[in-house]
């Protein structure tokens, strides 16, 4: 009697399902046409964007109105108008005729020309005008009665300081020159004499003093 081994049979293998149909290819012409067109989309909006009229805010625009309407005048006082003016009046305005200067230079030369008691104070205040702030009257009088000043052969205009001073808007109406009277008989140097001829010039200012004196010719 033989024995034998029972012999092993394999279940049978689950058979797999079909597998799903694969999505539609894509479409890259269809892809890059949706690309360009957002991009020119962009483009034109951005072209809107900025050719757009811009438009100022209605409470903007009031407030510039109510600005032009009050003017924003500020109103001093007669006080506070002789506090300002109180370390300027003194002062005097000067200006060089045909040649620009710096601020240095000038500065240096205009000492030397008037050498006054007090440290010169010079400003610029544009348009080749100057201030120079005195605070003796000996000083202002020596300026603007002393002269006729030239700085390295050129006129210096001087006029006393005056409140709201507008060099851009400033115009020359007159000035103090001296007049020169050559080969003036000496019988003529008489004080009558000489203030009718300056008076005959403009407004007489002052009369040499070796010319009064008949000192020199």
């Amino acid at each position: 009697m033989a024995k034998a081994t029972p012999r092993h049979t394999d279940p049978p293998f689950p058979t797999p399902p079909d597998p799903p149909e694969p999505p539609d290819s894509p479409n890259p012409m269809a892809e890059d046409n949706q690309r360009f067109q957002s991009f020119k989309e962009a483009l034109i909006d951005k072209e809107n964007a900025l050719n757009q009229i811009y438009e100022v805010p209605k409470e903007h625009t009031n407030m510039e109105e109510e600005s032009e309407v009050n003017n924003d005048t500020i109103t001093l006082t007669e006080d506070e108008k002789r506090r300002l003016y109180q370390p300027w009046c003194l002062s005097v305005i000067i200006k060089v005729f045909g040649k620009r200067l710096t601020h240095a230079y000038l500065k240096s030369k205009l000492a030397d020309t008037w050498k006054l008691i007090e440290p010169l104070t010079l400003i610029d205040l544009g348009w080749d005008y100057h201030i120079v702030k005195l605070s003796q009257v000996q000083s202002m009088h020596k300026i603007l009665h002393e002269g006729q000043w030239f700085v390295v052969g050129n006129f210096l205009l001087i006029k006393r300081w005056e409140p709201n001073f507008v060099p851009q808007q400033s115009t020359l109406t007159r000035t103090a020159i001296w007049a020169k009277l050559p080969q003036l008989p000496t019988k003529f140097y008489d004080k009558n004499i000489l203030e009718n001829v300056g008076q005959r010039l403009g407004a007489l200012l002052k009369i040499d003093t070796c010319t009064s004196a008949t000192l020199r010719g």
